[in-house]
C-alpha cells in the first residue's frame, strides 16, 4: 500500500529475461481511470510482443501467476502464455513463435518504466518459480503436470497491494 501513479500510468513489476539483458516476458501495473490493472506478455522469436489484455485488480492482496512456455521448436508457434490473479485463470495467448527463447533471470519490483509521477511503495509479500506446474493460491496443492509433458514453465506470484 502506498503507492501512487499519474492516470494513464504504467510501469513493469515483473520481468524474465534470457542472458542478463534480454526481457522476453513481463508483468505491467498501470493506473487508469481512478482504477489498478495488470497485463502480462511475452516477446516473440521475431521481436514482437503479444499482450494480455488489461485486467482490474483492487486495492487488497493480488495473487498474480505467470506462465510462459517457449515454443517446442523455433520453426513452431506453439508457444503460449497464460495469466492467473487470484487463481482466476484471466486470459490465455496461444500460437506464439518464441521457440529459441528460453528464461535465464527473473526480476521483481518496480524494474522499468517508472516515471517522475508515481511515488510511494509496493510490498511483494512472496515470490516462487518453478519449472513445471501452475502454483495456485498460497497453502494449496500445485496441480500436477500430465507424465510426459514438454512443458518448461517458469512462473512466479508475485503479491501486490497498490493502494487507490
Amino acid at each position: 500500500n502506498g503507492l501512487a501513479m499519474l492516470d494513464g500510468r504504467s510501469h513493469v513489476i515483473f520481468q524474465a529475461l534470457t542472458g542478463a539483458s534480454k526481457v522476453i516476458a513481463r508483468v505491467e501495473l498501470r493506473y487508469k481511470s481512478l482504477n489498478y490493472e495488470v497485463r502480462s506478455g511475452i516477446l516473440t522469436d521475431a521481436g514482437q510482443w503479444v499482450n494480455t489484455s488489461w485486467w482490474y485488480i483492487d486495492d487488497a492482496p493480488q495473487v498474480m501467476e505467470l506462465e510462459w512456455l517457449a515454443a517446442s521448436d523455433p520453426a513452431m508457434a506453439d508457444g503460449r502464455l497464460v495469466m492467473w490473479i487470484n487463481e482466476i485463470q484471466s486470459e490465455t495467448r496461444d500460437g506464439i513463435a518464441n521457440g529459441s527463447l528460453s528464461v535465464d533471470l527473473a526480476r521483481l519490483g518496480l524494474v522499468a518504466g517508472i516515471d517522475t509521477g508515481t511515488l510511494g511503495s509496493m510490498s511483494f509479500d512472496a515470490f516462487e518459480s518453478r519449472r513445471y506446474s501452475h502454483i495456485g493460491l498460497p497453502g494449496e496443492e500445485p496441480t500436477p503436470e500430465p507424465t510426459g509433458t514438454t512443458t518448461v514453465t517458469p512462473t512466479c506470484t508475485p503479491t501486490a497491494t497498490p493502494a487507490p
